[in-house]
């Protein structure tokens, strides 16, 4: 940044169930209040149910 401060400017989200990787997606959201909805309708989508 041009002031000098470092911010987050990504969020990865990942799901997991029983140590396996099910799905992962990068957003360019630093929060999760942002990218938490539409990562779990992708897994609903995918899956069927969550």
């Amino acid at each position: 940044m041009k002031n000098g401060q470092l911010k987050p400017g990504y969020n990865l989200q990942i799901a997991t169930n029983s140590q396996f990787v099910l799905s992962y997606d990068l957003f360019q959201n630093p929060t999760d209040t942002r990218t938490l909805i539409p990562f779990l309708t992708m897994i609903q989508n995918t899956f069927g149910y969550l």
